[in-house]
């Protein structure tokens, strides 16, 4: 099957076109950064056409009455994946017109998305696939061809000599199912056993690939129905089909798994690799199984699985909700976002984002107890309690970090709030985009807490680091600072309930908090920490902020995070915690049971069996001193 997809691209003109045109429309539609829509045609132009003609569509593009040309960097494929899904279909204006005939090329737009709740994707035992392995080191490769329902396999061995120091390869297979078997692995899972195994080898690679290609037709001319070919190697698909065509014929589906590249620089490096090899077929049912039920919450083929899944995953999610609000994308392969040309005369994008750290640092020696507190989830909670941050502030009345929304027959006669640009800076003019950021991001929440989906949490996990990484598609400098700004005013809102709760603060950034508990015992200090966590996640500006144990100190010299050194305290567990602190809480000045717990806090502040202190030393400051005299090694 093949799929055309054109150039989509869109035009914000000055002064309207007369008459209609084949290849474009006139849309209303949200422009990036709120820019003010005038007169905006959407271009649907064959790719083959778009390349021959790109010079004369650029120069009539450039004349001054083109106020922008948006989406000209979309990558095809990924507007394909977003538009499309993993389950499409004919629409039906198409199957009427191609009744009774058969095709196998369709147009973009004569395909529909459909969802999974009308249509499964690939139900377990609808379609075969084969295993294909290759490795290299140097001179040395290994390829493995896998047949699971036939139960046989062929590996070909590449190096400069024909040197056989193969091992049993059945024996090898048998030994490394047991291995799994009895690790309680389930069996279904498995290659089934009774594998035959056998093996060539061949200084020639052209060799291996004639075989190769040999083995795949002839499997292709038994008709054993629709297979796909799972696909472990360090080369793309493009250089494979063109060393191996006869690969073209089947669907090809990425295992993003690479070994070691000094894997072969052993002896017996046709052993090791072999069993390697093996170790990865053995898992090669559960890791598709996984990629399968990965596809169908990310709604794309397995076949485009790419190598980093959240990265790619977050852009096509957020790409798929800004396409649902009607807003054009700012798709770019840079980390300049694609603004309609703009972007090349505003020289302030990229400075601001570069020294967008917040932390709190108060240098010093705190001889009571210091806990460590690990955070988690604060960009996530602020983005859904985004409507709250002011209000703590005492500020909702007046915010000029939001743009009023424009009326919509304000947009199509090009007035309104996106106008006034100069009133606001450009984390107001994103404040669209914020708004449907904040959708994705509470349908992700709205997974993980109603149907408890592993995908949208690790969705959730790695939703900063998208929203923080050039390379994303969607990267857009202002939505990161703008987010920035408002973790900025929940962190400090934080620290403030921590303070107000009686702690010091010795640092904290938006990933961890030192905290000075004023506590001499250990239990006390960890049962109070317990406490204030639980009375702080209570408030519902804090309530998705996880907050766990990292480590605490008896006592702590603190310079800043590079430069520490103190006395380390037992962590316990948190049962014992949990079991103490209903005691703090209801009566801070119990003693009745004080003897005890003496003997608990004795116990405790034994870190070893010799009740030896244990004393940790991390000063990036001896590295600058001087070396005579031996200052360096013996400044701790």
């Amino acid at each position: 099957m093949k799929l055309n997809v054109p150039r989509i691209f869109y035009v914000n003109q000055k002064t309207p076109k007369a008459g209609e045109g084949q290849m474009w429309r006139k849309v209303i539609k949200t422009l990036p950064r709120s820019h003010p829509v005038m007169n905006l045609y959407e271009y649907s132009v064959p790719e083959d056409i778009y390349e021959e003609h790109i010079n004369e569509i650029s120069a009539d593009l450039s004349s001054p009455d083109i106020e922008g040309v948006y989406e000209t960097q979309v990558p095809l494929l990924f507007r394909a994946l977003v538009k499309l899904g993993c389950v499409t279909m004919v629409n039906r204006d198409f199957s009427k017109q191609m009744a009774g005939r058969e095709t196998d090329t369709f147009d973009l737009e004569n395909l529909e998305f459909r969802t999974l709740a009308q249509f499964s994707y690939l139900e377990p035992g609808s379609i075969k696939h084969l295993y294909l392995y290759h490795h290299v080191c140097g001179s040395k490769m290994l390829f493995g061809l896998f047949f699971p329902m036939a139960k046989k396999g062929t590996v070909f061995v590449v190096d400069t000599v024909r040197s056989d120091q193969m091992p049993n390869l059945n024996a090898m297979f048998n030994a490394e199912r047991n291995v799994k078997v009895t690790k309680g692995a389930d069996e279904a899972m498995l290659p089934e056993a009774g594998h035959k195994l056998d093996y060539t080898l061949e200084k020639d690679i052209n060799q291996v690939y004639r075989n190769m290609q040999r083995m795949l037709s002839a499997y292709k001319d038994e008709k054993r129905g629709p297979t796909y070919i799972a696909v472990q190697s360090p080369l793309d698909f493009q250089h494979l089909i063109s060393d191996m065509p006869g690969l073209g014929d089947f669907p090809l589906v990425p295992i993003h798994i690479a070994d070691s590249e000094t894997l072969y620089s052993v002896l017996d490096w046709q052993r090791v690799g072999c069993r390697r090899m093996l170790q990865h077929y053995m898992n090669i049912d559960v890791i598709l199984h996984a990629m399968m039920e990965q596809c169908r919450y990310l709604h794309i083929p397995v076949g485009n699985l790419p190598k980093d899944i959240t990265m790619s995953g977050c852009d096509i999610f957020f790409a798929r909700h800004l396409n649902r609000h009607n807003h054009v994308l700012w798709c770019s392969p840079t980390e300049r976002p694609d603004l309609g040309g703009k972007e090349a005369d505003d020289n302030r994008i990229g400075i601001e984002v570069e020294n967008l750290t917040t932390e709190i640092n108060n240098s010093g020696a705190y001889s009571t107890v210091c806990v460590e507190l690990d955070i988690a989830s604060m960009a996530v909670d602020t983005i859904i309690e985004s409507s709250h941050v002011n209000e703590q502030e005492g500020a909702s009345a007046v915010s000029f970090d939001m743009m009023p929304q424009s009326s919509l027959e304000e947009m199509v006669q090009g007035q309104g709030a996106a106008t006034m640009v100069t009133s606001y800076d450009e984390t107001a003019l994103c404040s669209a985009a914020f708004r449907i950021l904040k959708s994705m991001v509470q349908s992700w929440v709205r997974d993980v807490t109603v149907h408890s989906n592993v995908f949208a949490d690790n969705q959730i996990i790695h939703f900063y680091r998208w929203l923080r990484s050039p390379t994303a598609l969607l990267y857009d400098p202002a939505l990161r600072r703008t987010l920035h700004n408002m973790m900025k005013k929940v962190f400090m809102q934080l620290m403030g309930e921590f303070k107000r709760l009686g702690s010091n603060i010795v640092y904290a950034n938006f990933n961890r908090v030192v905290l000075c508990t004023k506590k001499r015992r250990l239990l006390d200090a960890l049962a109070y920490v317990e406490y204030i966590t639980n009375s702080i996640k209570t408030k519902e500006l804090f309530h998705l902020i996880e907050m766990s144990y990292e480590q605490c100190w008896e006592y702590l010299m603190w310079l800043d995070p590079a430069n520490y050194g103190g006395i380390k305290g037992k962590l316990p567990s948190e049962a014992e915690v949990e079991k103490v602190a209903p005691e703090i809480i209801e009566d801070r000045n119990a003693d009745s049971d004080e003897e005890e717990r003496e003997v608990q806090d004795e116990e405790l502040n034994r870190s070893d069996s010799e009740g030896e202190p244990e004393i940790e030393m991390n000063w990036n400051i001896m590295q600058f001193l001087p070396t005579a005299g031996a200052c360096q090694t013996n400044f701790n």
